[in-house]
């Protein structure tokens, strides 16, 4: 468990980090159909809407874990570990593909909400399923690693996306 939990969680940012910085402008250029260049103005109003819409989306996102995070306690207890953690990647996957589908604001406003509580699932459990696995005079280092795996899961989705590969 030790050496599979950083591996998911190094694949979970990877997919996970370019909704953070992505989102704004997915919704700018793509949904309300604006342009990034202050040249085209009715296009450029546009295209800021969309980013205030993609800002709002984060934000309601972020409050729904708000309310999520007192229950995320229950739910491990009435499920387990390994299917909390394993629902959360299905609600990431869920969401996150949705996006080649779906092209209405509000309804990418809903498919979005879920994402807050995938990302507080899976920014918890890894680091307790380490703190329960490795010795005390250890566990510093261990959740170190576990850290080094998200960053790594960051910086390999900034290379693909600036690389124009993404």
């Amino acid at each position: 468990s030790i050496f599979r939990i950083p591996m998911v969680y190094f694949f979970s940012w990877m997919a996970y980090y370019p909704f953070i910085i992505e989102t704004t402008d997915f919704f700018g250029h793509d949904i309300f159909n604006g342009t990034s260049n202050s040249a085209d103005e009715e296009g450029h109003k546009r295209y800021m809407k969309g980013v205030s819409f993609g800002m709002l989306t984060i934000g309601v996102s972020s409050a729904l874990v708000l309310l999520y995070a007192p229950f995320q306690g229950i739910l491990v207890k009435y499920i387990g570990m390994k299917w909390t953690y394993a629902s959360s990647q299905i609600i990431e996957a869920f969401c996150l593909l949705c996006v080649f589908f779906v092209t209405n604001k509000y309804a990418l406003l809903v498919i979005f909400l879920p994402l807050g509580i995938s990302l507080s699932i899976f920014n918890s459990i890894p680091f307790a399923v380490v703190g329960l696995n490795v010795p005390k005079e250890t566990m510093g280092i261990y959740m170190g690693v576990l850290n080094c795996f998200l960053v790594a899961g960051q910086q390999l989705t900034n290379f693909i996306l600036t690389s124009g590969v993404g």
